[in-house]
């Protein structure tokens, strides 16, 4: 799953999207690839956002480069 939070990091989504995903059972999260696009200034609160969740993959980033 790719989450776009913005290039100016919207803090809304970069908190809101992990604290959603946190809902769901462990069993379903270990089948989650995570990619979370966050915007420079909001890195590190997103990576710990996403921390202590099992998913199978994740990358936090701040800029995707190339969307294809």
């Amino acid at each position: 799953m790719v989450i776009l939070g913005g290039s100016q990091g919207a803090l809304a989504l970069n908190e809101g999207v992990p604290s959603a995903f946190s809902n769901l059972l462990d069993d379903t999260l270990s089948k989650l690839a995570i990619r979370h696009q966050c915007g420079p200034n909001h890195l590190e609160v997103t990576r710990s956002a996403w921390a202590e969740m099992p998913v199978a993959s994740l990358e936090v980033i701040p800029f995707i480069d190339d969307m294809a």
